[in-house]
């Protein structure tokens, strides 16, 4: 879980860009999958790597005893997945750097709430 989250911890290395341009992935399924359908499947099927790989990383948890056993690991990784690309686009929009830290402050609530008790 921390693992996950430390990936957005802040950082002063991060250029304005990274706040202000958006994710590119997903600057490109919101532009594109409603134009082109091969170009939303390519798209699609990055993210669902994406959601793969965290769903994985939970699984592990669960095994090693870090993660609720009783979470469905494929419902998290999307709403994970989903929150970190609704980040980016907030982030975007606003043109504000402290809406993507806010967010990012209640993911790891969220993180912390799947936790083993």
């Amino acid at each position: 879980l921390m693992a996950i989250h430390s990936v957005f911890e802040e950082r002063e290395s991060w250029s304005d860009e990274f706040f202000t341009l958006g994710c590119p992935l997903n600057n490109l399924a919101q532009e594109m999958s409603p134009i082109d359908e091969g170009f939303r499947r390519r798209i699609e099927k990055i993210f669902l790597e994406w959601r793969e790989a965290l769903s994985e990383a939970l699984k592990n948890g669960q095994i090693q005893g870090t993660v609720d056993k009783s979470i469905n690991t494929e419902e998290s990784s999307l709403f994970i997945l989903a929150s970190i690309e609704g980040t980016l686009s907030m982030t975007k929009n606003h043109q504000n750097k402290d809406v993507f830290y806010s967010c990012c402050r209640e993911l790891k609530r969220y993180l912390d709430s799947l936790k083993a008790k």
